[in-house]
């Protein structure tokens, strides 16, 4: 492989073998596109949105994440800070509730319908 004065490659470099571990990861998310359904994919989704409701936080903080986008630093933090006591279906609806109503906030907030702080609520 030829440089020029500067250490630049010269015109014409044919370059290097590339990334095999690139090329690898392309060749696996081919076949995992081509192996999942649409219908697949709604049960994935679906499943996740039903643990989130049910109280996994985790899930949730995925969801959000997915919806809303990760915080980039600015504007305003869409945040749900549990402190669930208590098991079933009163927790869970409550987080639930809690979600649905911060998305609703960050959708207005980016669409310019309203500029808010949205707090961190508890869930009891």
């Amino acid at each position: 492989m030829e440089r020029n004065e500067h250490g630049q490659f010269v015109r014409g470099n044919p370059g290097g073998p590339g990334n095999p571990h690139a090329v690898a990861t392309a060749r696996n998310k081919a076949v995992l596109l081509a192996a999942v359904t649409e219908e697949d994919l709604r049960g994935i989704v679906r499943a996740l949105i039903d643990r989130a409701v049910g109280g996994d936080v985790q899930a949730a903080k995925l969801v959000l994440d997915r919806v809303c986008g990760r915080e980039q630093g600015t504007g305003t933090t869409v945040a749900v800070q549990t402190n669930i006591s208590g098991t079933g279906t009163g927790a869970g609806r409550a987080l639930a509730e809690s979600i649905v109503q911060k998305l609703r906030l960050e959708r207005d907030r980016r669409a310019g319908l309203l500029t808010v702080d949205v707090p961190q609520t508890e869930v009891e």
